[in-house]
């Protein structure tokens, strides 16, 4: 598995663009929660990415399949920051069914 980034430099970039993300939509004080969102969304998506590609090219991997694994990073970081930031897990669906779509969109065109 050839990654074109560490973990820590995804994680840096993904922390980095949800206080930028933040910031730009006028909510600065939400940047606390951003950081670790961004880290878990950018590492999971490179990752899960470098998973659907069969020769390691991330540049190979097609539209739906890049939809899908940002889909899934979102989801993924969306519960982890969900559980940090809150004891329980009320709501979740509802932070999931919001989250999911904008930044499963938001990683792809990034990535193009």
């Amino acid at each position: 598995l050839n990654l074109r980034l560490p973990v820590w430099q995804t994680a840096l970039a993904g922390g980095l663009a949800g206080i930028a993300t933040q910031i730009a939509a006028g909510n600065p004080a939400a940047c606390a929660k951003a950081v670790p969102m961004g880290a878990a969304c950018c590492t999971c998506y490179v990752n899960l990415l470098s998973r659907a590609s069969s020769d390691g090219d991330l540049d190979s991997v097609g539209a739906a399949p890049r939809f899908f694994c940002a889909g899934v990073s979102a989801s993924v970081a969306t519960v982890l920051t969900h559980a940090a930031t809150r004891a329980r897990f009320t709501g979740l669906a509802g932070a999931v069914a919001r989250t999911v779509p904008v930044m499963a969109i938001e990683m792809c065109s990034i990535d193009v």
